[in-house]
């Protein structure tokens, strides 16, 4: 009889035990506490670095519907320099104030000049294999600023830019008019033995 009530108290230890480990008291970040970036603009820096632009949504109180569609309110942008890639990332997550998230990276504008320049295929590789980066983003290479690019992407019909932007690339590659290339693509392309 006592050992049948010693496993029943273990077992109800080890319950316990799993519930305590199970409950999600981690440490996660809030949705609000992170900005997410839909745009992100590569031109080359002075001194040759790098220049990095982005755009965001903004976190608005719950205004009227007239202000929910008001253009270019809703989306910040932001535009740091620095000597690489990981160094620019590192001050825009400083810049932005939350912790930059590109899980929902739709739309990756690289310059004319720096697509042309030596550092472009490595530039690929770190864009590729930055983290929580899942790689489905387009890719389209612009013949003057990156940033004026990214600062003029506006949102036309009253929908949220993420979707914006994918109908838009849904549309011009449908007619052709640009090739249906995402990140992913490319970068698999960039390291392929062939």
């Amino acid at each position: 009889m006592k050992r049948i009530h010693f496993k029943k108290n273990i077992a109800l230890l080890l319950a316990l035990v799993a519930c305590a480990l199970l409950s999600g008291c981690t440490q996660s970040l809030d949705v609000e506490n992170q900005a997410y970036v839909l745009v992100m603009g590569v031109d080359e820096a002075a001194n040759d670095g790098i220049q990095l632009t982005i755009r965001y949504p903004r976190i608005s109180g719950g205004g009227s519907d007239s202000e929910a569609g008001s253009a270019g309110g809703d989306y910040g942008a932001l535009s740091i320099s620095a000597d690489s890639y990981e160094a620019a990332l590192e001050k825009l997550d400083w810049a932005v104030g939350r912790s930059l998230n590109l899980s929902q990276l739709k739309l990756v504008v690289i310059s004319e000049d720096m697509a042309r320049s030596d550092e472009a295929r490595q530039l690929l590789c770190d864009i590729a294999q930055t983290e929580r980066l899942f790689n489905a983003a387009y890719v389209a290479i612009c013949d003057s600023s990156a940033a004026d690019f990214v600062n003029a992407i506006e949102q036309n019909i009253g929908s949220r830019l993420s979707m914006e932007l994918n109908a838009m690339f849904e549309m011009y590659t449908r007619r052709g008019y640009v090739p249906n290339e995402k990140l992913a693509d490319i970068y698999y392309q960039t390291i392929s033995v062939y």
